[in-house]
């Protein structure tokens, strides 16, 4: 804007030339609009004059000497140095501008709102005389800090923002984004960790500038009220909408206050109403009167003569410390900034006497930050960047605090603090001696008597509350436990012990299992009801009424269960003669656990993982008793299924032709199908398969060996000694019979030679293949 404009309006220049009333001028200060620099701007009627007013007047604008920001390098808080350490009795405005490392630019029409899912509060967007600015600023803990958002709603001024409590998230609608050509928003906009999102919906409210948007913790929404009615620029909206669940809806009340923007409006959480005040009509004037939202329609309160003056384009905000609605600056009817704060509860509006007040400003953001408790008021001012905070005094609530307790034990004081501003710095001394900055003193005292404590609370602005009291250190009892076991099962009675050392018998103890179930005594006995780690605790009183604590733990289990790991069926049975592996999963119980097993047909072994060899085929029945540290049981039997063992017949000639392929197989029986075969021929050749064609070339005498292993684990082995003989049917035409037989001797004698050496070699030929192994449980 430019120098000596105040507001930005659309369409105020057309308004004021047509509705303006001999003497008196606009609110806003409007009487000509302007496009300069692509901005919609004012320019003031012929002598118009910035009052005095606009800076805030002289003896508001003072500041005590030496008033400078500063940072305790030391603590680590900041301060505002030189000023008397006196304590002040009434809310004070603070100009805390100088604490911020950062500055938030000169700013006016932005949107604003605590943002209690972040933490602090939050402005965005707005315009001055450089342009509409697209950025957004956190203030906490006395800093601004530009923010790097993803996502952005700007450039905008004149936009409405609000915390949605019930969706932890804030919600921001209406502005414009320029005024020539006029460019206004109509996209409802939600924040949340940093990210701007955007939700085109249907319905909506109509385009708005300058509108008023409030959390109702009654309705659990936010409404939008008021505003000028975009794009006609001409007439002000009495409107209200209910963003609620991500969705607008238009509220239709019986009654509505008279069409409006620049209000001030908010939620009074001790009447749980909506509080509405002020703001330009379609007249432009500001009218008259208090507006009350509640039960879904609006109400006027008849007027007061403790009200405010007539105020737009004020900041206005519920404030907890003061349990009260609190409305500051803003514009009134002469043009002038207002300088007076007011309250309003349910009682009605009042004049706050503060220490004193801030710049002039309007248009800008006004909100409460409940963490460092200030009524924090920022923009709205068109030739400086001033952030103001109204505080309560500083004050220490002391109460709660100890008084008593024993010697060598820590003892923790945490007093509540009340008023601001925020952060403080904390002096603790002990005897008059410095014992801490933190805002809780923990401290043993070293010998029974007793001892002065104190604690200096010192403000940013530099005002000091101050607490003092007396602690009385005795000797007192101290107590330990005596739990037998770290474990035990549910349901098992078991016996404690509380040792009493010092204080002065007889002494009462209180003790606490960890189920709901209390008991009390030095020697106790309890069943737990509830399984789990379980805290036990105790409380020893002594005569004197000193106590002490002492705390342990015990694990109580479930009754133990037992279940096989597998059981032998169809599936995967036993094998008759074979040692097939037994085992048990356990749950719940004590260790140490010890487990014992019976097989039908005879046969017993113990431990979590046995073998056993049935003796024969059939359903077999097996059964396995767990017995647990504490002497629990469980039980588990079962039914198996055992098959034949696995046996093999070998089918093939015992003589054979050098050279001739010849066929062997072997027949399975018993065992557990499917089954695999595997051959070993004399020469060392293998084979697989239930049947195999095989030539022999080596002349003599052999073994031919077959294996076959079934699914259960079973192996069986048969073999053939094979004799090899030569191809000798050439020479039976030449010798004749005679000759025939004779050569035949020689080759019987041959053969038997031959047989004899691999008779002999046969007895080392190497072992069959080992048998699989089976997987068991």
């Amino acid at each position: 804007m430019h120098d000596g404009g105040r507001g930005v309006a659309p369409g105020a220049a057309a308004r004021g030339a047509r509705r303006r009333r001999p003497g008196l001028r606009h609110p806003l200060g409007i009487a000509t609009l302007v496009l300069i620099g692509g901005l919609l701007c004012v320019v003031p009627p012929a002598g118009f004059a910035v009052p005095a007013s606009a800076s805030a007047p002289a003896a508001l604008r003072e500041r005590p000497e030496g008033r400078v920001g500063a940072l305790d390098l030391r603590t680590g808080s900041t301060a505002l140095a030189g000023l008397p350490p006196q304590p002040v009795s009434a809310p004070e405005w603070i100009d805390v501008t100088p604490l911020s490392h950062a500055q938030l630019p000169i700013i006016e029409w932005p949107g604003g709102t605590w943002d209690a899912a972040d933490g602090y509060l939050l402005v965005t967007d707005g315009d001055s005389d450089s342009g509409f600015f697209n950025h957004s600023w956190a203030y906490s803990a006395g800093n601004w800090t530009e923010l790097t958002t993803e996502g952005s709603p700007g450039p905008l001024a004149g936009l409405s923002m609000a915390y949605d409590a019930a969706a932890s998230e804030v919600v921001m609608f209406g502005g414009i984004r320029s005024g020539s050509p006029l460019e206004y928003n109509n996209t409802t906009w939600t924040y949340r960790a940093g990210v701007w999102s955007a939700h085109s919906l249907v319905p909506s409210p109509p385009s708005t500038y300058g509108a008023s948007m409030v959390y109702d913790a009654g309705l659990g929404g936010v409404l939008l009220y008021g505003g000028l009615a975009l794009p006609s620029t001409t007439e002000c909206s009495s409107s209200l909408w209910l963003y609620r669940d991500g969705s607008w809806t238009e509220l239709h009340p019986t009654e509505a206050p008279p069409a409006r923007y620049s209000a001030q409006m908010t939620y009074d959480p001790l009447t749980g109403t909506v509080v509405l005040y002020g703001g330009v009509d379609d007249a432009d004037t500001i009218p008259s009167g208090t507006w009350i939202f509640s039960s879904g329609n609006w109400s006027a309160l008849p007027v007061e003569d403790a009200e405010p003056p007539l105020i737009a384009a004020g900041m206005m905000d519920y404030d907890s410390d003061l349990d009260a609605v609190v409305l500051a600056e803003g514009i009134n009817v002469s043009d002038d900034y207002s300088t007076v704060t007011w309250t309003y509860n349910a009682s009605g509006w009042a004049e706050l006497d503060t220490v004193q007040s801030p710049g002039a400003a309007f248009t800008g953001v006004g909100a409460w930050d409940p963490v460092d408790h200030e009524f924090l008021i920022a923009g709205g001012n068109e030739t400086a960047s001033k952030t103001w905070a109204l505080v309560e005094p500083v004050a220490v609530n002391a109460s709660g605090l100890p008084s008593v307790g024993d010697v060598g034990r820590r003892i923790t004081f945490s007093p509540g603090l009340l008023g601001g501003p925020r952060p403080v710095r904390y002096a603790w001394a002990v005897e008059g001696d410095f014992a801490g900055n933190a805002s809780n003193l923990t401290f043993t005292f070293p010998d029974n008597g007793t001892y002065p404590v104190s604690l200096e609370v010192t403000a940013p602005d530099g005002q000091k509350a101050d607490w003092s009291g007396e602690f009385t250190a005795s000797l007192g009892p101290s107590l330990s436990l005596e739990i037998p076991v770290p474990a035990v099962d549910a349901g098992v009675n078991l016996t404690l012990t509380a040792d009493v050392t010092g204080g002065v018998a007889p002494y009462y103890v209180l003790w606490a299992f960890g189920d709901g179930d209390l008991g009390t005594g030095l020697i106790v006995g309890h069943a737990w009801n509830l399984t789990g780690a379980l805290p036990i605790s105790a409380e020893v009183v002594d005569a004197d009424g000193a106590n002490a604590t002492a705390q342990a733990s015990i694990q109580v289990a479930p009754d133990p269960t037992i279940s096989f790991v597998e059981l032998y069926s169809s599936v995967h049975p036993c094998e008759v003669g074979v040692a097939e592996p037994f085992g048990v999963d356990v749950a719940g119980g004590i260790a140490p656990f010890s487990v014992a097993w019976s097989f039908a047909g005879g046969g017993n072994a113990s431990g979590t993982n046995v073998t056993h060899a049935y003796g024969a085929a059939g359903t077999a029945n097996v059964s396995a008793v767990l017995t647990d540290g504490d002497d629990v049981q469980a039980e588990v039997n079962a039914t198996v299924l055992v098959v034949p063992r696995v046996a093999v017949e070998l089918v093939g000639p015992a003589v054979v032709v050098a050279g001739a392929s010849t066929r062997w197989s072997v027949n399975v029986t018993g065992g557990f199908g499917p089954y695999e075969e595997s051959w070993i021929f004399p020469g060392g050749t293998r084979r697989s398969g239930a049947a195999v064609d095989q030539s022999l070339s080596s002349l003599g005498q052999g073994p031919v060996e077959v294996w076959a292993n079934d699914s259960a684990g079973g192996t069986a082995f048969a073999e053939v000694n094979v004799t090899v003989i030569p191809p000798s049917p050439s020479l039976a035409p030449s010798l004749g019979p005679v000759s025939v037989l004779a050569i035949g001797g020689v080759l019987a004698a041959a053969v038997i030679a031959v047989a004899l050496y691999f008779v002999l070699r046969g007895r080392s030929r190497p072992p069959p293949p080992p048998r699989a192994p089976r997987g068991g449980p």
